[in-house]
């Protein structure tokens, strides 16, 4: 069983994270077959990627605030 295999079974993350944001996850998922050092990397740009979104909109809502 592949890494992010283990991380979607576990019933931990089931009951913890959100259904939509699990949906998201498991669009995004590495190629199938792909070592876990691939794996890791493959999450770690999805992070950076999603760390930066959330960076941009929380400028657009300090400019939001700021024009209110």
């Amino acid at each position: 069983m592949s890494t992010t295999e283990a991380f979607f079974a576990d019933p931990r993350v089931k009951e913890q994270v959100d259904p939509g944001i699990l949906a998201q996850l498991r669009a995004v998922q590495p190629e199938p077959g792909k070592d876990a050092d691939y794996e890791i990397g493959h999450w770690i740009a999805q992070t950076a990627a999603c760390l930066g979104q959330i960076r941009s909109l929380a400028q657009k809502v300090k400019e939001l605030e700021a024009d209110a």
